[in-house]
């Protein structure tokens, strides 16, 4: 399983093993406690920094990556090698913090696979996180499901950070550290700014990485039409089934050889999306690692780029992975922290819709985020009496295949300037199904919409009120989807 010379020259004559487990804690929280574009870039470089040292470390590292990573060390080491990375931690990572776990394993253990599985014992449910029993067949699968469930384990015993006491001078960026400098800031009226040291280090870290990888330096510069000055697309992807590749994984080579081979797939994906877009200085990824991929770009290209990355990200499907993601535009005065947060909630939709799907799909969730969205994933209600109820549902999760067929749908009523077609729709749909019906159908024979759809009936169960099978309170539940449409038209202003 790991690599049996390399345990043999570490362990000496210890026929005991220690494998040292971190992961920084609630990454996410830390790269976006602010909205400076900089402080964020700048926490995303900290991060990678910090996996590029343990790497690099003089021991055998399995994996760093992602804030997280595994190191195996002779159980004499353990501690030693426990405060290494924490002082490293501390060092490179200002404001973070970090879990340390680490589970023992008899050598042969590690070279031949687990015999005796009953010599372990994990809980079933570790803080929300279910784990199969352990069945001896596939050795680095039991081992990971040790190390993740010691890993859980210690974070549950985390305890929370003391507050800072009231009389503190809060860092004005991330409003948890003290301050302790003051900076220029251009985009306040003050002209100055009180952040701490961990904030500093973040921005001046920002602004290598803005530089290095040609990043836009303020969301400003995120431009490429009008529509641009107001508004802002992002894109946040995430890897689907990876318990299931993971799981059939024999040794470490194979789970650092396809780890490598998903974040190629990734990075590729990205440098090519930027050189098809032009992108250089127009657009951000802060975060990038493992299976994890959000990016900020121009509002009025962000479909097109989503769709040629769909189309980049196939490649998955020769590892029988999806993927599921996050797609819209917000309002360019948003917090990034907020988009973000909103991006989050649309993959956790889109993902609900892939585990429900038979079939190894890609899913999407789409929404546009405006200053009166508060929540990306609603659902409201047109219509109701005691027995029926119209409902509408937007940034719930469908089919990739799904999602660009009702994109072309919009397009083409946008070509042949029908959509005040679907706001008048919108106004039938508000009534009992009966009466919605015969509106529609009125304003159908009146408009031009035979020119794209040519049957009223047809429209209707497909795009106004559609049934849902999974009624409610013995209701009947008809959904439309006029609100979604409506959300696509925005894409073109």
């Amino acid at each position: 399983m790991f690599d049996e010379e390399k345990l043999k020259s570490i362990s000496g004559n210890s026929n005991e093993l220690s494998i040292v487990s971190y992961d920084v804690n609630s990454i996410q929280k830390y790269i976006f406690q602010t909205s400076n574009i900089k402080a964020i870039m700048g926490s995303s470089k900290i991060i990678e920094e910090f996996d590029q040292k343990i790497e690099s470390m003089n021991e055998y590292v399995v994996t760093a990556v992602g804030g997280t990573g595994m190191i195996i060390v002779p159980v004499n080491r353990e501690e030693e090698l426990k405060e290494k990375i924490k002082t490293l931690f501390y060092q490179t990572v200002p404001g973070g913090e970090i879990t340390l776990s680490s589970v023992r394993f008899k050598k042969r253990e590690l070279i031949d696979g687990i015999q005796n599985v009953n010599n372990y014992t994990i809980s079933p449910t570790i803080a929300g996180i279910k784990f199969e029993n352990m069945d001896g067949k596939n050795s680095y699968s039991d081992i990971f499901k040790i190390l993740s469930s010691e890993m859980q384990r210690q974070k549950s015993l985390n305890k929370p950070k003391m507050p800072l006491f009231e009389d503190v001078q809060r860092c004005e960026l991330c409003g948890v550290m003290p301050a302790s400098s003051i900076q220029d800031s251009p985009d306040r009226d003050e002209g100055k700014l009180y952040i701490c040291s961990a904030c500093k280090l973040k921005i001046d870290k920002g602004k290598e990485k803005i530089h290095d990888d040609n990043y836009a330096g303020e969301l400003a510069d995120i431009c490429l039409s009008e529509m641009d000055k107001n508004w802002l697309g992002f894109i946040k992807v995430d890897i689907n089934n990876l318990g299931n590749l993971y799981s059939s994984i024999k040794n470490a080579n194979e789970f650092k050889e396809k780890s490598k081979k998903i974040e190629d797939i990734i990075s590729n994906s990205i440098k090519q999306v930027v050189k098809d877009f032009s992108l250089n200085g127009k657009y951000l990824v802060p975060i990038h690692g493992g299976d994890d991929l959000f990016m900020i770009v121009p509002a009025s290209k962000v479909i097109d780029i989503f769709k040629t990355l769909s189309l980049l990200l196939k490649s998955l499907d020769q590892m029988k992975l999806s993927f599921s993601a996050g797609v819209g535009i917000s309002n360019i005065k948003m917090p990034i922290k907020f988009i973000f947060e909103s991006a989050e909630s649309l993959i956790s939709s889109a993902k609900k819709a892939a585990y429900r799907s038979n079939n190894n799909e890609n899913f999407v969730a789409f929404k546009v985020i405006s200053s009166n969205s508060i929540d990306p994933v609603t659902e409201g209600i047109l219509y109701e009496d005691e027995k029926t109820k119209n409902i509408y549902k937007l940034g719930f999760g469908i089919s990739v295949s799904q999602f660009f067929e009702d994109l072309e749908f919009v397009r083409n009523l946008r070509e042949q300037k029908l959509i005040p077609f679907l706001q008048k729709t919108y106004s039938c749909i508000k009534d009992r199904y009966e009466i919605a019906g015969l509106n529609v159908n009125y304003f159908f024979a009146r408009s031009r919409i035979g020119k794209v759809i040519e049957d009223p009936i047809d429209f209707f169960n497909k795009f106004a009120l559609k049934e849902n099978l999974q009624s409610e309170n013995e209701k009947i539940v008809y959904e439309s989807k006029i609100p979604y449409l409506l959300e696509l038209s925005r894409l073109w202003g």
